[in-house]
């Protein structure tokens, strides 16, 4: 009888997606579960994102809830594990694998049979959508935004130092960059030390990725606790190089993000790393410092004689629809529309780059937003490198923090020993997945 059920409630579903969605006949509370709502361009979009889809499912409520970024993963683990997560999760794809194994049967619905219905929705046409794929089945949808790294400047900073940001063509050239302005009076730029994962991830994408893997010899895999790379001696001698950084005061840390972008917009730092989704912040910050503020790629890494194309993670963000939803049709239907052309236009419009490609990749985005397409075009120069897909990585990604804060905190701690440290630490971490 079970299966039964089940083969008509999905027969339906393909039947609704490819005819299109009646609206519910009772009214439907949907809680969607996002770290980004806290940020001022995030709530923006999401706050017309959904006036758009309520006008138009009037009896279909969103209601979103989240903490800030740094509690939001550690929030989710435990709402997963017992069961009371939202229906719908916007994550990324490094968080996926883990947070799926966190509950017997998998965390997340199966959305094969909704997207082989949808006729907005196809595997080329959504950036990272390869990427949401456990055991050969969608479990999530790349429905937002989406990006990599680059490197943003106050121009007026760079004038007044006799910086040519086109010049900076390699890391040598961005350490000698950083010192023309520190020697001016202003900071370099801000990194995060603390327990976001930034601390990581900020050095890890700038220089160690487009040298070598950080987790595992190979992100893409194989995984497993033979190969695990952090201490390899790649690793090590970028870890040096980043404290050399902080020694000699040409980066400064903050305990959050918000930090380092603060004193860019104040005007007191002359560079700051970040993400698309930094355009929009900063169009917030106001005319001024939008009118003064330029972005350039990250630059080739030097190492050992050699240069290295960059190779920083590609960043979307996807939804998945938890197993435990009551309301799944409705939960598609919503994350569905997140990937029409019409939601990726007010997402355009908030300073991010819409995740569909056949909208962000347009002459009609291109033209309207010249920085984003600048943006992309560096993402298409970079090796984009993805986290590892292994279950474990959140247990690894804990791990390979607490190293970083040892490393780049006050202490500068030894990064050969403490990376040994954290290797065997992952390397039991594996056996036990294993």
């Amino acid at each position: 009888m079970k299966k039964r059920v089940m083969a008509v409630l999905m027969t339906s579903a393909m039947v609704l997606g490819l005819s299109g969605y009646a609206a519910a006949e009772e009214a439907v509370t949907l809680k969607l579960a996002t770290s980004l709502y806290v940020e001022s361009n995030h709530q923006a979009v999401f706050d017309k994102l959904l006036e758009a889809y309520n006008a138009q499912n009037p009896n279909v409520k969103v209601e979103i809830y989240g903490e800030g970024y740094d509690g939001f993963w550690d929030g989710i683990t435990t709402e997963i594990a017992s069961g009371t997560e939202g229906d719908i999760l916007q994550i990324t794809p490094s968080e996926l694998n883990s947070y799926y194994a966190l509950r017997e049967g998998g965390a997340f619905e199966t959305l094969d049979d909704y997207i082989a219905a949808s006729e907005i929705v196809s595997e080329d046409g959504q950036v990272g959508q390869n990427e949401c794929v456990i055991d050969g089945h969608n479990v999530a949808l790349s429905n937002y935004s989406y990006g990599s790294a680059a490197i943003f400047y106050r121009k007026s900073i760079l004038e007044e130092c006799g910086i040519d940001p086109a010049a900076i063509a390699n890391t040598d050239d961005f350490v000698e960059a950083l010192r023309a302005a520190v020697d001016k009076g202003y900071t370099g730029m801000g990194i995060v030390v603390g327990s976001h994962t930034f601390t990581w991830s900020e050095w890890g994408r700038f220089f160690v990725r487009a040298v070598s893997g950080i987790f595992f010899q190979d992100e893409a895999g194989p995984y497993s606790a033979d190969t695990i790379n952090c201490n390899a001696q790649e690793v090590v001698d970028m870890a040096k190089w980043w404290q050399s950084l902080i020694s000699d005061g040409l980066v400064v840390s903050g305990t959050d993000k918000s930090d380092a972008r603060q004193i860019f917009w104040n005007g007191e730092a002359a560079f700051c790393m970040d993400g698309p989704w930094f355009i929009g912040m900063t169009q917030d910050a106001g005319e001024e410092v939008w009118n003064d503020t330029g972005v350039i790629s990250l630059p080739m890494v030097s190492y050992n004689g050699e240069e290295y194309t960059p190779a920083p993670v590609n960043y979307p963000y996807i939804m998945t629809i938890s197993s435990n939803c009551e309301h799944k049709d409705e939960a598609w239907q919503f994350i569905e529309w997140m990937a029409s052309e019409e939601a990726q236009k007010i997402i355009g419009e908030c300073g991010m780059i819409p995740s569909v490609k056949s909208y962000s990749e347009s002459d009609e985005y291109m033209s309207a937003y010249p920085m984003q397409a600048d943006m992309l075009q560096y993402s298409n120069n970079y090796v984009l490198t993805p986290n590892p897909t292994t279950p474990a990585f959140s247990e690894l990604e804990s791990i390979m923090n607490e190293a970083c804060q040892s490393m780049f905190g006050e202490d500068l701690a030894d990064p050969q020993e403490t990376l040994d440290e954290a290797a065997e630490e992952m390397k039991s971490v594996m056996e036990e997945w294993e």
